[in-house]
């Protein structure tokens, strides 16, 4: 069985799916607020998904979904994703996103309290893979902490795994997963990994390609066409700029909260991008020179890119 969000134009629906081999449509279990990041399925039937900054709970039968945590905004808690049932099928982890810098933590609690019990600081879904370890993603790496889902205690030193794991970390995603048997698997990037550019005609012709050396996501033109502002997908997200006359890339941002999102202004002297600095997100703008200081332009609430 899998679960997955669909949509219907209006809104978000969480549907359950059985293999073809099992035959038998997708099955609607209710409807949704927004996109469903993650959820777990234990094996008495109730499905835990975030969403909206909130952990859900709904039976496999279909029903109406029931909050079972929501974040503490007096402690700057940002948002709870990333459920994952423990073998008792009433434990389970999860994520709890701060605000704060650095204070992103995994957290185990109990379909029947809200006595939730801290573990360790982490921006990356953690999984439980037997016979009794939390698998997780830090700095690219894939780490194994020994730890008792009785006690939910951790009971060892945390040891690597495997190395450049895809990940980001801005929404705690991590490319890994676990079965029941600790059967694992897990996508890697190459340390070159690079990125492809491609220009196209109105019809849909490739005209031309610029490669770079990096994974970079949201590309930005300038309005002469000669520049490109990208978010890099890194530990922590920052500006580059590529020069298409030069074939020179360079970094634009270098604060360490997450700098995303970036655009041109008309006259191409600026670029603007969103950032989280100070623990609530908001809009920016800097030369496009990368020479100068960066003017706060507007700034939010105390909300997680997450919500």
């Amino acid at each position: 069985m899998a679960l997955a969000a669909g949509t219907r134009f209006d809104h978000y629906e969480i549907v359950s799916a059985i293999g073809a081999g099992a035959g038998g449509p997708p099955q609607i279990l209710c409807d949704s607020v927004g996109p469903v990041l993650s959820g777990t399925w234990n094996q008495d039937d109730v499905i835990l998904f975030a969403n909206q900054g909130s952990l859900h709970r709904v039976g496999a039968g279909g029903a109406v979904s029931a909050a079972v945590r929501t974040p503490d905004k007096s402690k700057k808690e940002a948002a709870y994703v990333a459920p994952w049932f423990l073998p008792d099928g009433r434990h389970f982890v999860y994520l709890a996103g701060s605000s704060e810098q650095g204070r992103t933590e995994v957290r185990a609690g109990a379909l029947d309290s809200k006595d939730d019990k801290s573990l360790f600081a982490v921006n990356s879904q953690v999984l439980y893979a037997p016979p009794g370890y939390l698998l997780f993603v830090r700095n690219r790496t894939l780490m194994a902490q020994p730890f008792d889902e009785r006690s939910l205690s951790l009971t060892g030193d945390v040891f690597p795994v495997a190395e450049r794991i895809a990940s980001n970390p801005s929404v705690g995603f991590g490319a890994f997963s676990v079965s029941k048997s600790g059967t694992l698997i897990y996508r890697s990037v190459d340390a070159s990994e690079t990125s492809e550019l491609t220009w196209l005609d109105r019809s849909g012709k490739k005209l031309d390609v610029v490669r770079t050396t990096g994974n970079f996501i949201n590309p930005s033109l300038s309005p002469d066409g000669n520049r490109v502002a990208l978010e890099t997908l890194e530990a922590a997200r920052d500006i580059w700029v590529i020069d298409l006359a030069r074939g020179t890339n360079s970094r634009f941002t270098f604060d360490p909260a997450n700098d995303i999102f970036p655009v041109f202004s008309p006259d191409a002297k600026q670029i603007l991008f969103a950032s989280n600095r100070g623990g609530a997100w908001g809009l920016y703008a800097k030369p496009a020179t990368g020479v100068g200081a960066e003017q706060l332009l507007q700034k939010g609430p105390q909300k997680s890119r997450n919500e």
